[in-house]
């Protein structure tokens, strides 16, 4: 893994994967891990349909009630800019590697 700096807030993060796994499945290990995986992405999706049917039932009250979205604040210029905006360089620092 190679980290870079780019700024004070940011780092650029660069993974290479080598590794080789070798596994030995059996047939029913891999049909009942299957039916198991079916079983909670199912069950994920279900709790997924409450939570958007709520929102969506939330949503309607909004409209009923009058509730909208905050409306932006209107800004505008009251004159020229006095100078430029001032632009920091970007600093490029030496590309560190982490060992795992």
């Amino acid at each position: 893994m190679n980290i870079r700096k780019i700024d004070e807030n940011q780092i650029e993060v660069t993974k290479t994967e080598t590794k080789t796994d070798i596994n030995i499945f059996a047939y029913e290990y891999l049909i009942s891990q299957r039916e198991a995986i079916q079983k909670m992405k199912d069950g994920d999706n279900t709790k997924r349909d409450e939570e958007l049917a709520e929102i969506d039932t939330l949503l309607a009250e909004c409209d009923k009630i009058g509730v909208t979205f905050k409306p932006e604040p209107i800004i505008e210029p009251i004159g020229e800019p006095i100078a430029e905006p001032v632009k920091e360089p970007v600093v490029e620092e030496p590309i560190l590697e982490v060992i795992k």
